[in-house]
């Protein structure tokens, strides 16, 4: 069966990052990419699946010089929760970031510039399924 995104909101809010991640990848989720562009969420599963989150309203210009430094500034503050998601979409819009991919098989978050080059890779604390 594939996910919904009745599926996907349920779980978002309801539940702390580590819970939702857990969640996100029991009813199949394998992939999810956001577009700073946009403000838009895209879910990938299992054979060829996508559901496309529509905007949240946060459709931002990211700078094109990137500062590597600064992406890791805003994820260490929102990792501590010294600031919401939205500022943290514009710190790292600022920083060059025009996309991140999370990866639920791998484990890992990949921040992308313009080009789709990797600014950062954030491992995604395991746990047990």
């Amino acid at each position: 069966m594939n996910f919904t995104m009745e599926d996907i909101e349920r779980i978002k809010a309801s539940c702390d990052y580590i819970e939702m991640i857990k969640q996100l990848k029991r009813i199949g989720v394998l992939a999810c990419n956001y577009d700073v562009t946009t403000g838009v969420f895209t879910y990938y599963g299992d054979n060829k699946h996508v559901l496309t989150e529509p905007s949240n309203g946060l459709q931002l210009t990211p700078e094109i010089e990137v500062n590597p430094d600064a992406v890791q500034n805003a994820v260490e503050k929102i990792t501590q929760g010294l600031i919401n998601y939205e500022d943290f979409c514009h710190e790292v819009a600022l920083a060059g970031v025009f996309s991140w991919e999370v990866n639920l098989e791998l484990l890992h978050i990949e921040y992308k510039n313009k080009e789709g080059q990797v600014l950062m890779r954030e491992l995604i604390p395991s746990f047990a399924d």
